[in-house]
């Protein structure tokens, strides 16, 4: 840990779920208190390093809540500068997941798999409808902002709320990658408009290799990845940009956030954003 010390390009991530003690030592039983994380907080932040992140996520209604802003105003005070959340979502696929599920519910106090399954427009898979979630992110950016931290989203909904184009909280003069849809939230919320060359500028990387080899990257299906077999990663993005019905284009990921408006000279849509559906910061 030593390597940190005086070194400004770390930037320490610290993960709290709750201030509830009880809750957490029945979701996380192996793991350190509460107390203890907030005390590494406190550490990572007299390291005069990048700084100290406090990572609350995966946020778990009934477990995180009510004390959330309370858990903030810790981290503010103990050093962290800056906050990253995303709300827990689940996989009912998960046979693994699903057995500790009965766990967290009686933790939470209700059934979680309803819950997920009545409030979600998915299957399988189960993330949390925007609306729900909306109370919780407008609490948590609002006492950020009062602490005089960062915040970040790394939930689908409400990214845009981000500080910056980097979800888990990196200033934003660190050397990020601007080549994604994060970023693309943050040029059209900064502008009102954002276009593909904002992103394709920040993407000669991509240009490096196949779609089909990106390691790490969920292909899905194996009609899905031959469709594509032949397209660098590049070109694969920039389709995605192009197809706004697409899964993991920048208007269906983000539901609306930004919109397609019309085409550049080269064909390429351009997006714009459209406050009311975020809600606006508060």
């Amino acid at each position: 840990m030593d390597l940190f010390k005086e070194q400004s390009q770390w930037n320490v991530k610290v993960s709290i779920i709750t201030m509830d003690e009880k809750k957490r030592a029945v979701i996380e039983p192996r793991d350190t208190s509460t107390k203890e994380r907030l005390k590494t907080i406190e550490r990572i932040a007299s390291w005069d390093c990048g700084g100290a992140t406090l990572r609350l996520r995966p946020f778990i209604i009934g477990a995180s809540n009510p004390r959330h802003v309370e858990l903030i105003r810790s981290a503010a005070s103990a050093g962290a500068t800056a906050v990253s959340t995303e709300f827990m979502c689940v996989e009912e696929r998960s046979s693994a997941f699903m057995e500790v599920l009965p766990t967290l519910s009686k933790a939470c106090g209700f059934n979680i798999h309803k819950f997920y399954k009545e409030h979600s427009y998915s299957t399988g898979y189960f993330r949390l409808c925007r609306e729900v979630k909306r109370q919780y992110i407008d609490e948590m950016e609002s006492t950020a902002r009062a602490c005089g931290m960062r915040f970040y989203v790394s939930d689908a909904h409400f990214k845009e709320r981000c500080d910056n184009g980097s979800c888990c909280g990196l200033p934003p003069d660190w050397n990020y990658s601007c080549g994604q849809w994060t970023h693309a939230l943050q040029v059209a919320k900064r502008n009102g408009r954002v276009f593909w060359s904002d992103i394709s500028q920040h993407l000669d990387f991509a240009k490096t290799f196949l779609y089909r080899q990106a390691k790490g990257y969920n292909t899905k299906s194996t009609t899905h990845r031959a469709a594509f077999y032949t397209h660098t990663m590049f070109e694969y993005m920039r389709w995605l940009w192009n197809n706004p019905k697409a899964g993991q284009s920048p208007y269906t990921m983000y539901e609306g956030i930004i919109s397609p408006c019309e085409k550049d000279n080269e064909g390429n849509l351009v997006y714009e954003y459209t406050e009311e559906r975020s809600g606006g910061n508060p």
